[in-house]
């Protein structure tokens, strides 16, 4: 069964929702309810809902405000207005503000599955232009390193993109798994549909079955709604399960039969739905040793693995740590430094940080971190010394070492493995 269209109910009156929800649900779409203004955009973020039936008058709310948040949210999604009490300013101000349609009650439920069907097809339209207007867009550039390493890394991840495989990446935390993952998406001719992502690690059982899967209302205590699950949240593009080596047997189990089969049923659920995923999986274990320790299933990881990408610690290659940290920030980095040495810049001889050398422990977002701890310890005065930085690269546990130096009659301040000379 194909995963079914996604109505979003918005109603201060729960009669009104209950009644809305059978309606559609006997029609097999997917029905999800909301009370407030706040509910429905919770809804809205959490789940891709295709269309929405919402009420003109919310309580105090009124409904018309939740349109242009609705439209930025989800810009393909249909809106349907219903009120009681409906006027031709009403409907002109509905329609302005970006409604498909504006219903008056009470509304014979026929005439409104016709109404909810013509507004699911524009929505496909609309989904399907944007689609098109994506997939033309050139992928933004990823320049995570500059060490011929990470251009052998890279080269791998154009040339597995085009291919609808699963991949696997392996490397040790911090070396931009996470950043490969999503560029393969953007290579991708999935590029233009949802990149969704999971972290496996420390996840309790149950709740990653519902991460996954979803589940359907009333399946355990506190499931006061139906949840999709990311594997249909990604429909039609890519899934990125982080930190794969941790997660439990009984939902490796699971994983392997809906990559066998493309198919699955929602926690509570009785339905099959049919899912087209491309699958990105990421780890920083040995999860060659783990399969023959029993610690994961070998068969999925004979899934898995059909293109493995290895990225080399970055101890092995220094010279990505300033770029992958800046991409990691997203910026931060690049706005520290600038900031620290505007801080600095009162003093006679300026400092300038540079990461010269790597720990093995060090990423991306520690790097980040530290240069944001430097900058912090640097407010207020008029000169940074090498006593005032000691203590944040002790504390870094060794990822940084603070040193100081003239060279060209400016002071330097560098940073690399151990801690330095702090007199």
């Amino acid at each position: 069964m194909a995963a079914a269209p996604r109505i979003l109910i918005v109603d201060d009156d729960p009669s009104v929702r209950e009644a809305l929800g059978m309606l559609f649900e006997r029609e097999g779409w997917s029905v999800f309810r909301a009370e407030t203004g706040e509910d429905a955009l919770a809804a809205a973020r959490r789940t891709p809902i295709e269309l929405a039936l919402l009420d003109l008058r919310l309580g105090k709310e009124n409904g018309l405000d939740l349109l242009p948040q609705f439209k930025s949210l989800r810009p393909e999604m249909s809106v349907i207005v219903i009120t009681a009490v409906g006027t031709i300013e009403a409907a002109v101000e509905a329609m302005r503000r970006g409604a498909d349609n504006f219903v008056v009650k009470p509304v014979d439920p026929p005439r409104l599955l016709a109404i909810v069907a013509k507004g699911l097809e524009s929505q496909g339209l609309r989904r399907k232009t944007l689609q098109l207007e994506r997939a033309s867009r050139t992928p933004p550039p990823f320049l995570p390193g500059a060490s011929a390493t990470m251009r052998d890394v890279l080269r791998m991840a154009e040339i597995v993109a085009t291919r609808d495989t699963t991949v696997l990446i392996v490397g040790e935390t911090g070396t931009g798994k996470g950043l490969l993952a999503r560029r393969i998406h953007d290579l991708s001719p999935r590029r233009a549909r949802p990149f969704v992502e999971l972290n496996c690690a420390g996840l309790q059982k149950d709740l990653t079955e519902s991460e996954l899967f979803g589940h359907e209302r009333g399946a355990f205590t506190g499931a006061a709604e139906r949840k999709i699950g990311l594997f249909e949240a990604a429909h039609e593009g890519t899934l990125f399960l982080d930190e794969i080596g941790e997660m439990e047997p009984a939902i490796q189990a699971k994983l392997l039969k809906v990559l066998e089969e493309k198919r699955f049923r929602r926690v509570g659920g009785l339905a099959e739905i049919e899912v087209d995923v491309r699958l990105v999986a990421a780890t920083h274990r040995d999860i060659e040793r783990d399969a023959a320790e029993g610690r994961f299933r070998r068969d999925l990881l004979y899934r898995l693995n059909v293109f493995t990408i290895p990225i080399a610690p970055l101890r092995d290659r220094p010279e990505d740590v300033r770029p992958l940290a800046r991409v990691a920030s997203g910026g931060e980095l690049s706005r520290t430094m600038l900031a620290l040495k505007s801080v600095l810049t009162r003093a006679d001889r300026v400092p300038t940080m540079v990461f010269d050398e790597v720990d093995s422990g060090i990423g991306g977002r520690v790097a980040a971190v530290v240069a944001q701890k430097l900058a912090t310890a640097a407010e207020g005065r008029q000169v940074l010394c090498v006593t005032h930085l000691a203590p944040i690269a002790a504390r870094a546990a060794h990822h940084v070492r603070v040193s100081k130096g003239v060279r060209g009659g400016r002071t330097r301040v560098s940073t690399d493995v151990l801690i330095g000379d702090a007199r």
